[in-house]
């Protein structure tokens, strides 16, 4: 692990905006989760719990608060915390959590539905996720550049633009989760009567 991190950080000046070593990253968590998803996943369980949610009714009120706090929760923490001195960490964390559920995930499904497990993948992240990608983005080069400390103007005005941009990214990911809420279920279950 050491190595690792030394390879894609130390190598790369430790700085956060250098994308080749936090991509490299991200995806060596997916491909993790994948292994993860392989090894240890129920496939079985998570084929019986999709098969009766295609014929459940979803409460997309309930859905959509619950899925806000899983969303925004860590978003807040990583914009105001990923600028402090542990910020690499923070950052760590995010990337290893986004890739390595990704990846188990999407592993899962295709052990247990076979070639209809990539359209189930699809499913469960469309059309949220066309949000929530630009966003984490986005998030990662708003708390790159406030830990570079280069404020092209006064430091309380960066810091009041620092705010400002955090509302812009939280509409975004707000946006994410209505869709996610209200949209994505119908899509998804769709796909699974269809594959039924």
């Amino acid at each position: 692990v050491k190595k690792v991190y030394q390879r894609a950080f130390v190598q790369t000046k430790t700085e956060p905006s250098h994308t080749n070593g936090w991509l490299f990253f991200l995806l060596l968590s997916f491909f993790m989760g994948i292994l993860y998803g392989n090894l240890f996943g129920e496939a079985e369980r998570a084929v019986n719990l999709l098969g009766q949610y295609s014929y459940q009714t979803v409460d997309n009120e309930a859905l959509f608060f619950y899925c806000f706090r899983q969303r925004l929760f860590p978003v807040v923490c990583l914009y105001f915390l990923g600028s402090s001195f542990a910020g690499n960490l923070f950052l760590l964390g995010f990337f290893f959590y986004v890739g390595f559920t990704t990846g188990a995930f999407l592993s899962i499904q295709i052990i247990g539905f076979g070639i209809g497990g990539v359209l189930i993948g699809a499913g469960s992240l469309l059309p949220h996720y066309l949000i929530y990608l630009p966003a984490y983005w986005i998030l990662f080069r708003f708390v790159s550049y406030a830990r570079s400390g280069e404020y092209p103007c006064p430091r309380w005005k960066g810091i009041l633009l620092y705010c400002l941009r955090f509302l812009v990214l939280a509409v975004l990911i707000c946006a994410g989760v209505w869709l996610e809420s209200f949209v994505n279920p119908s899509i998804l279950q769709g796909i699974l009567k269809w594959l039924g």
